[in-house]
């Protein structure tokens, strides 16, 4: 993934990889070291979220008030089961 001002991420699957562990929220992903999640700031939450959800993705924790106020924020585990945290700043 590249954004248009060059901020790229890349994610590397191996074949026949595995994963050790199967996170199931958050705070069960806090529980051990290593990656658990990554966050992504994006501008249109509900948009982002219904995208990845027709896609597959599965929902983890639902669009919901963040801790910042007027953020909002959502989980959703991806195909190969990693979480990710959505982020939309407040206005």
């Amino acid at each position: 993934m590249q954004a248009p001002n060059g901020f790229k991420v890349e994610l590397i699957e191996l074949k026949n990889s595995t994963r050790e562990h199967r996170f199931t929220d958050p705070l069960n992903a806090a529980s051990v070291q290593g990656y658990g999640h990554m966050a992504l700031i994006v501008k249109d939450l509900h948009t982002v979220f219904n995208e990845l959800i027709n896609n597959g993705a599965l929902q983890i924790i639902p669009i919901s008030p963040a801790v910042k106020k007027g953020d909002i924020y959502a989980y959703v585990k991806n195909l190969e089961g990693n979480l990710i945290e959505l982020i939309q700043n407040g206005r």
